[in-house]
């Protein structure tokens, strides 16, 4: 299985997961911090198909984080 490209280094994670704007103005027509939340991190990790994500396994923290703090959310 192969990681996500970065999992903690912040200029690796501006690099690859920086969100656009027409992501952000998509992400503004959902309901809700979560939902935005999670569709901003499902993006993010859909930029990098070749990674294999499981349903039981869980997005690094560093990568949640950074997107949370990209959509303002808590």
């Amino acid at each position: 299985m192969k990681r996500l490209p970065c999992s903690g280094d912040e200029a690796c994670l501006t690099r690859l997961y920086s969100l656009s704007d027409a992501d952000r103005d998509f992400l503004s027509s959902k309901r809700g911090a979560r939902n935005q939340l999670g569709v901003a991190v499902q993006i993010s990790l859909l930029r990098y198909p070749g990674v294999e994500r499981r349903l039981e396994s869980e997005p690094p923290a560093a990568l949640i984080q950074f997107v949370a703090h990209q959509i303002g959310a808590p």
